[in-house]
């Protein structure tokens, strides 16, 4: 090869690398305005490189000369699917005088829908002049989703930090609960009986806990509004505490997320933590806290109006109920609640039962419901009206006659509190009928009793001989190995041991004198009493003072029967001094009956305090 040849080959190729080097320019899209006379409203840009076929396909589909009309239908283009896939593909429309909102830029459609949904697409409505669309384009719309999204999601992320800072706090708040260390103030007689009726729940129910009741099946006061002061009350005097399960929804919080309270009906309630964990025990430490601590139901004649309340309530609820659920009559007018409510209470403490009563108001509304059916000009809540009447009328019409019972309806549901007020009702009348027995009887003994004996020092209590000989016997006894020698005298006592139980024995002194003193040191102390001088007592020597020991219903009897000394402990016995001796003597049947008098009189002044 040459030198010419080399030359030519040198430059051929710097020229091809000139030309690799070179870009190639991108190909132009295609672009049609239409109408194709007139001001342009709708720009279609078709890809470069898009096959004829296809590009004539899209001027088709978008093809018009007046607003509102196309230049031929889509079927009549191809089939109706394949066109619309393929024009959204293949072309990018733009409406020239409708502008986005929010960037200005001219608004884009992808189908003929799209174009009637912007409102513009019908005679003379398509612009000359830009106008901004109502929409957003698809641009911006998405934006907006992007924008919205991440907004969400921080929100979330936010909502879930602020849960898990007021689940911490929430439970921060309950464990604050156990470091109440007693109860604040003395609760309600309403909450006070509540009180007493959540220690029944705990105690049948055994879980240590009762609620949410919203969801119970009960009520303590028979409405909600009543359960909610009176759950209120009972928590910020420190009487209940909230526990789990519970949700952070169950609780009000402050603007830093902290627990500003709760809500009372919808989580579970416990007695206070100072009671303690153990649901019995904490029972019986309310109940002994209520009963003799503060005494809470000391005014039964404020118990007995709680009770009638919330039976006149249930009453009137009663004929409310027969009234639209039986009878399809309208409510009980609201201003006549008041009076129905008086009526049934003023029955009540008349005399009249709640069973009785429910059997008056579901006569009274019988009578008025019949009124009603066969009275043309009878209007809309006449016929409940009357039947608040007519619940008067039938109260002073069964005055002085047999009424009967009925038994309150399954869905009729009497407040919890009840029961509790009844118990405390009955025995309270239980302990007068005993005390007024007791006093009978007393009176009477205490009327003839004659002077008391004078006791000296010679007199004792240590089988009524001298001492030297007494305990010469029981050496001779001892050596010679035979059981101690009783040659006192037979008789009937009573005893009266540290658990409450009394009984009435046959005996011997000396069998009472040890069944008293073995429980101490041997020996007994006489307690004698001023009021009662026919009736003295034996208590034990040095006695150990402990709980079990502590013997309340005997300490208790020896009041009433006019003894003013304190604590005693084990067993105590009871017995007979005639007038002139010392010496302790059967008790004869009318003294029997002084002493188990005291005992009821005593044990069921207890029972009510418990």
């Amino acid at each position: 090869m040459g030198k010419r040849q080399r030359r030519r080959n040198r430059q051929k190729a710097k020229a091809t690398g000139q030309r690799q080097q070179q870009p190639t320019a991108a190909p132009k899209a295609d672009i049609v305005q239409y109408p194709t006379a007139g001001t342009p409203l709708l720009q279609v840009d078709i890809a470069a490189g898009t096959p004829p076929e296809i590009r004539d396909m899209c001027l088709a589909y978008w093809e018009f000369e007046e607003p509102g009309t196309w230049a031929r239908n889509v079927s009549a283009i191809g089939a109706t699917s394949f066109v619309y896939a393929t024009v959204k593909e293949a072309c990018t429309v733009s409406l020239l005088t409708v502008a986005c909102p929010d960037c200005s830029s001219p608004l884009r459609v992808t189908s003929r829908s799209e174009m009637t949904a912007t409102g513009f697409w019908k005679a003379g409505a398509m612009p000359a002049d830009t106008v901004h669309s109502a929409v957003s384009c698809a641009d911006c719309q998405k934006a907006q989703r992007e924008a919205r999204a991440q907004r969400v999601a921080a929100e979330k992320l936010k909502g879930e930090e602020q849960r898990e800072a007021r689940r911490t706090n929430a439970g921060r708040w309950l464990d604050a609960h156990r470091e109440h260390g007693s109860w604040k103030e003395e609760p309600s007689m309403k909450a006070a009986l509540a009180l007493l009726s959540m220690t029944d729940i705990l105690e049948k129910s055994g879980t240590g806990s009762f609620g949410p009741l919203d969801k119970a099946a009960y009520s303590f006061t028979g409405s909600g509004d009543g359960d909610f002061e009176v759950m209120r009350e009972l928590h910020s005097n420190r009487w209940l505490a909230p526990t789990t399960p519970a949700t952070i929804d169950n609780f009000a919080y402050k603007d830093d997320d902290t627990v500003h309270g709760v809500y009372p009906l919808t989580v579970p309630w416990r007695l206070a933590h100072w009671a303690g964990d153990d649901t019995a025990a904490a029972c019986a430490d309310v109940r002994s806290i209520l009963f003799q601590e503060i005494d809470a139901f000391e005014d039964l004649d404020f118990v007995q109006e709680v009770v009638h309340d919330l039976e006149a309530d249930m009453i009137v609820k009663y004929l409310g109920g027969l009234l639209e659920n039986k009878y399809d009559e309208a409510p009980i007018p609201e201003a006549r609640i008041p009076e129905a409510h008086e009526t049934a209470k003023t029955a009540l403490e008349g005399g009249f039962t709640l069973k009785q009563m429910l059997a008056v108001a579901w006569s009274a509304t019988s009578r008025s419901a019949a009124w009603g059916a066969r009275t043309e000009w009878v209007k809309p809540g006449m016929v409940s009206s009357a039947a608040v009447t007519n619940l008067g009328k039938g109260v002073g019409y069964a005055k002085d006659r047999g009424v009967q019972e009925y038994e309150p309806p399954h869905w009729l549901k009497e407040p919890a509190i009840l029961a509790p007020a009844r118990r405390l009702l009955a025995e309270h009348a239980k302990a007068r009928e005993a005390m007024a027995a007791f006093r009978s009887i007393h009176q009477r003994i205490v009327s003839r009793a004659d002077d008391p004996v004078d006791f000296h020092d010679e007199l004792d209590d240590t089988g009524f001989k001298d001492f030297g000989q007494q305990f010469q016997d029981w050496v001779t006894d001892l050596k010679a190995g035979r059981p101690t020698r009783d040659e006192t005298h037979a008789m009937t006592y009573a005893v009266v041991t540290p658990d409450g139980e009394m009984q009435i024995k046959d005996g011997t002194a000396k069998t009472m004198r040890d069944e008293v003193s073995l429980a101490g040191a041997g020996f007994v102390d006489r307690v004698m009493l001023d009021t009662t001088r026919t009736i003295n007592a034996y208590v034990g020597e040095l006695v150990p003072p402990t709980k079990e020991n502590d013997n309340r219903v005997a300490v208790e009897m020896l009041r009433l029967l006019g003894d003013e000394g304190g604590k005693l402990f084990g067993p105590i016995a009871f017995f007979q001094v005639g007038p002139g001796s010392h010496r302790p003597g059967g008790l004869d049947r009318e003294h029997q009956d002084l002493i188990r008098a005291a005992h009821q009189a005593v044990v069921a002044r207890t029972s009510t305090s418990t």
